[in-house]
């Protein structure tokens, strides 16, 4: 048995040894409480130094912007705003931080920067444009992108500010050069009906007093030579017409119509127009429909046939000996008219330039052949209108086949007589009283002799007046007219002014329905329209066809 020291010294060793044990745990807890200090200590530092990183980086970009960027909080009150927004608009940082934003706002577009507010605040983006005022009060017009983000659960909205003076100002620049551009297109066309006015006035002289004289008896040198007068009147009147419509296809006046006619009326005519020139040359004309091709269809009767007319035309003056066929077929509602020749043909890759304004396969054939080279563009032009197409083929000297496609349009079924062709004249002594006369308004002293002697040689009395003035006088004087030949423009009294005056009565009850026929120079569809609309009968333009006249007299007084 242990006596008592014994016990003690065992004890003591035991706690001894439990001692260091704890002691060799709390060294060892210290230690590793150390190392978990030094770590968690080193993790802050790089977590702090990331970061100030990222703090660095967000203030660089965001003040590195050349767009301006306000931060907005959720009431509306700006609470950060980078270097661009800052010079934009004149402020100093610590005046615009906490400043709601309509404040940056003139009072007009205030409204619209609210609703902007609500609705990103809605939809999370707005976009608009309003004037903001600088510090020194002068305004600037901005362009202005809102987004929303939440930032530790709270709503910001990022307002992105973008001066758009210089967009403006070129927007402005564009519209300016715009409008001076329909000025000067407007002019143009202004200049071009009126020199057409001008020149077709003389030319009315020159091709009716032209085709007067070769109904007389003339030898044979005398008539070529006025053959040859006529021909070139011909040419001119042509390069006028072509060069208006081009004018009208260029600015965007040219309208179509939509009415039922004949496409094969529209062919007998042209070949009965072409015939003459086909057998001078020696050429084949001919034309070919298909038994699929419509009686009646609806379009523009005037314009599907200028196409075709001037086709054919282009077939027979590069044809020198040969045919010119033209072919009408229809399928999958679609129209279309080849205008084939056997004349020079062109290079395939001269396809395109063919229909360029002023252009011709060669500038050789300008000089050989004439023209303006408007022909074939203003064809393209008119049908790309209608809805269609003109395609070309060709082979130097083996021929070339033009190709009018546009979309087949029938009209009603009621439909059955279109484009009724006019009666044949009546005979002079049925067609008008002898003792009434044609009353003929013309202040140009030549074309109304033409005038006179056109109705005199159809058997119709005349007297003439030189302006709308004498015509109302003349009518006032109890004098009887069948009808009035009514120039558009004249001198103290234009024929609108005084048709007018007629309709209303101020030329005296007996005379206020009077036919009258409006004679003009001009081709332009307004003025037809005006003619109309001031209460004329009907319209015809210079140069005068006698065979027109007779038509337009014999419907009017039948």
């Amino acid at each position: 048995m242990m006596d008592q020291p014994d016990k003690w010294q065992a004890r003591f060793r035991r706690e001894r040894i439990a001692r260091q044990e704890s002691e060799q745990l709390l060294e060892d807890k210290s230690r590793e409480l150390y190392q978990a200090n030094r770590k968690l200590e080193e993790q802050i530092r790089n977590q702090g130094s990331r970061l100030v990183e990222q703090e660095e980086l967000f203030e660089s970009v965001f003040h590195a912007s050349m767009d301006g960027i306000i931060l907005i909080n959720g009431r509306g009150r700006i609470i950060e705003a980078n270097h661009a927004a800052l010079r934009m608009l004149g402020h100093s940082r610590e005046i615009i931080i906490g400043s709601p934003i309509p404040h940056l706002i003139v009072e007009q577009d205030k409204e619209t920067a609210r609703s902007a507010l609500r609705q990103v605040t809605s939809t999370g983006y707005c976009r608009y444009e309003a004037e903001l005022i600088r510090i020194d009060g002068s305004t600037f017009p901005a362009e202005i992108v809102g987004s929303r983000a939440l930032v530790g659960g709270k709503p910001i909205i990022q307002g992105i500010l973008r001066d758009i003076t210089q967009r403006r100002r070129a927007l402005a620049d564009l519209q300016q050069a715009r409008d001076e551009a329909e000025k000067a297109n407007e002019a143009k066309s202004l200049f071009l009906a009126s020199m057409s006015h001008e020149i077709r006035t003389p030319l009315n002289g020159v091709l009716g007093f032209t085709e007067i004289v070769l109904d007389t008896e003339l030898n044979a040198e005398q008539r070529q030579h006025l053959d040859l007068v006529k021909s070139s009147g011909d040419i001119l009147l042509h390069m006028i017409d072509d060069l208006l419509d081009f004018s009208r296809i260029e600015s965007g006046k040219l309208l179509l119509e939509e009415k039922p006619f004949s496409l094969h009326q529209i062919l007998e005519d042209v070949v009965a127009m072409q015939s003459a020139l086909s057998q001078k040359k020696g050429l084949a004309l001919s034309y070919e429909l298909s038994s699929e091709l419509p009686i009646v269809i609806k379009g523009d009767r005037v314009r599907v046939q200028q196409v075709i007319t001037n086709l054919v035309s282009n077939a027979l003056k590069f044809t020198s000996e040969g045919s010119v066929k033209i072919t009408v077929t229809c399928a999958d509602k679609t129209i279309t008219v080849s205008v084939k020749d056997t004349g020079i043909g062109f290079d395939e890759s001269m396809t395109e330039a063919l229909f360029d304004s002023f252009t011709q396969a060669d500038v050789s054939t300008t000089r050989k052949y004439g023209g303006t080279g408007l022909g074939l563009s203003i064809c393209r032009r008119l049908a790309g209108q209608m809805g269609g197409e003109i395609t070309a083929h060709g082979n130097p000297g083996t021929g070339a086949e033009f190709i009018f496609r546009f979309p087949l349009a029938e009209p009603p079924a009621q439909t059955e007589h279109p484009d009724p062709a006019p009666p044949a004249p009546p005979s002079c002594e049925q067609a008008l009283p002898r003792n009434r006369p044609v009353l003929v308004a013309e202040d140009h002293q030549i074309n109304a002799r033409l005038v006179v002697l056109m109705l005199s040689r159809l058997g119709y009395p005349s007297e003439v007046v030189n302006n709308g003035i004498e015509v109302i006088e003349t009518l006032k004087s109890g004098q009887k007219f069948a009808v009035i030949l009514m120039d558009r423009h004249m001198h103290k009294m234009d024929g609108i002014e005084a048709t007018t005056r007629i309709r209303k009565g101020e030329a005296g009850p007996a005379s206020q329905d009077i036919p009258i026929i409006a004679l003009t120079a001009s081709t332009l569809a307004e003025d037809r329209e005006k003619c109309l609309a001031a209460g004329m009968d009907a319209f015809l333009s210079k140069p005068l066809n006698p065979g027109e006249l007779e038509t337009q007299l014999t419907e009017i007084l039948s």
